[in-house]
């Protein structure tokens, strides 16, 4: 009996194991993976002035050094030997030997800011960065952050998460305790950020309001009739309620001035801000290929101080405990330094295998422009081919952008559901969207289409699109339903 129970408890103190939680080290990878090119870029020069290990590469050690297209040169007029720099080949950033690191003027035009809006996704960040929250907590509610879609809900359920962050992060949180993280983000702005439906943005939004008569009454109408209220059944409000007609017309006029969309309201007030971003990648098409490369080229490049692992060297060996003692100061920061290293290599090499995927993927898009051209894509899809798993390709591209020869694209744009056609062919949901955007525009403002009228067209499209799945689209795309559009 005994023996069965320490059984038991050897099978329990593994099970925990399994679920420890992300190494400092896999915590750097993850931190730097999610950073957009500007932003690494002051992680990476703040590194440069926190740990006297790092030094970066400038390619001469001497004060009084010319150039030329050709190479680097040394006071004495030979050609300088830019790899002597690195100890071993090992040391070298993959990124040092990139092909488009040497890049023309006109191409280093590129670097220059472009005015664009940021990843509300990145905001939500900020104020989560401004919480008082444990190790823990931080990363569920990084976690959800990533897994709101572009209108600032959580769509997939709490189960789901909970599955999700014991696979890809090793966090066993049960449904409470994610529960209780959601009410952290669901309290940042603007309100009725993460919210799993339409019903809780608003009363999210209404309880932040000042509760007076007509507030509450607005309250009272989503919070418990709902189905009227989608349906504009005044009528069986005011029995449910007892409110008067006045008391309703009032209550409904609060409620059209929320907001169902508060991630897409966020992008604009940013927009109107100006935010610069610089895009992460530079995507170019020549004779039907496409082709990209990562930028780089205004991030420094990193190396070990050679003085640093010279003083190590010598103080290791001393006979001294105290020089010994001061040469344990200087191999954590050696070994930090080199950890930083490899987590930029390591966020190179991720990046790099996902937008290969991508422009796999979506090649016929990035050759035309034309957004009916963009396949169904899914974070899946793009983990199966790079082998990663589903959060790591969700850091790789929240917040990301491509430089194209139509514009600026952000990643996060190119992953839509599908659409069989009755050719068989599946098409992406941008496509539909793209179709009912147009018939919206076009429509008789005395009789406007229906949903049941736009999935009726959508079908002799050749798109089998059900009526119910029309009033998900036309939602998402911000369009009122028919009545509300005379």
């Amino acid at each position: 009996m005994s023996a069965e129970f320490n059984s038991q408890s050897q099978i329990q103190i593994q099970s925990q194991t399994q679920l420890q939680t992300l190494s400092p080290q896999q915590v750097l990878e993850v931190r730097l993976l999610e950073l957009p090119s500007l932003e690494l870029e002051e992680r990476v020069r703040a590194e440069l002035l926190d740990n006297p290990a790092l030094e970066e590469n400038t390619g001469y050690d001497g004060e009084d050094t010319s150039a030329s297209d050709d190479g680097d040169f040394a006071e004495d007029g030979n050609t300088y030997d830019r790899e002597a720099d690195f100890l071993s080949e090992d040391d070298m950033p993959d990124y040092y030997n990139d092909p488009s690191a040497g890049r023309s003027d006109a191409v280093m035009v590129a670097e220059i800011p472009l005015s664009d809006t940021v990843s509300f996704y990145e905001l939500l960040r900020e104020q989560l960065g401004e919480q008082s929250l444990t190790e823990r907590e931080r990363q569920i509610a990084d976690y959800l952050i990533g897994s709101l879609d572009e209108n600032g809900f959580l769509c997939k359920p709490v189960e789901s998460i909970s599955t999700e962050l014991a696979v890809n992060i090793f966090i066993d949180a049960d449904d409470a305790e994610i529960e209780r993280v959601l009410r952290i983000i669901q309290g940042f702005d603007p309100a009725g950020i993460g919210a799993r439906n339409l019903q809780e943005c608003l009363l999210l939004q209404l309880h932040r309001k000042k509760q007076t008569d007509e507030c509450r009454l607005a309250i009272r109408i989503i919070g418990e009739c709902f189905d009227e209220f989608k349906n504009l059944r005044r009528d069986r409000i005011a029995l449910k309620t007892g409110a008067s007609e006045a008391e309703t017309d009032q209550a409904f006029e609060l409620i059209g001035h929320l907001n169902p969309r508060p991630g897409f309201a966020l992008g604009e007030t940013d927009r109107q801000g100006g935010v610069h971003i610089v895009p992460d990648f530079t995507v170019e098409c020549y004779d039907g290929s496409v082709q990209f490369s990562l930028n780089n080229f205004n991030i420094p490049e990193l190396r070990l101080s050679r003085s640093f692992l010279e003083t190590l060297n010598a103080q290791e060996g001393s006979s001294d405990s105290d020089v010994r003692q001061a040469a344990v100061f200087i191999r954590r920061k050696i070994d930090a330094a080199q950890g930083f290293i490899d987590a930029l290599r390591q966020r190179e090499k991720t990046l790099m295998h996902t937008m290969q995927a991508i422009t796999d993927m979506q090649r016929d898009y990035f050759l035309s422009g034309d957004e009916s051209r963009l396949r169904p894509m899914i974070l899946k899809d793009v983990a199966e081919r790079t082998g990663l798993d589903i959060s790591t390709i969700s850091r790789a591209t929240n917040g990301k952008y491509a430089e194209t020869d139509f514009g600026i694209v952000h990643l996060k744009d190119l992953f839509t559901d599908g659409v069989t056609g009755a050719d068989g062919i599946e098409v992406s949901v941008r496509e539909i969207y793209r179709i009912i955007r147009e018939a919206v525009a076009g429509e008789d403002r005395s009789a406007p289409l229906t949903d049941d009228s736009l999935s009726a067209m959508l079908k002799e499209r050749g798109y089998d699109v059900a009526r119910r799945t029309v009033a998900k689209y036309r939602d998402q795309l911000g369009i009122p339903v028919s009545r509300l559009r005379r």
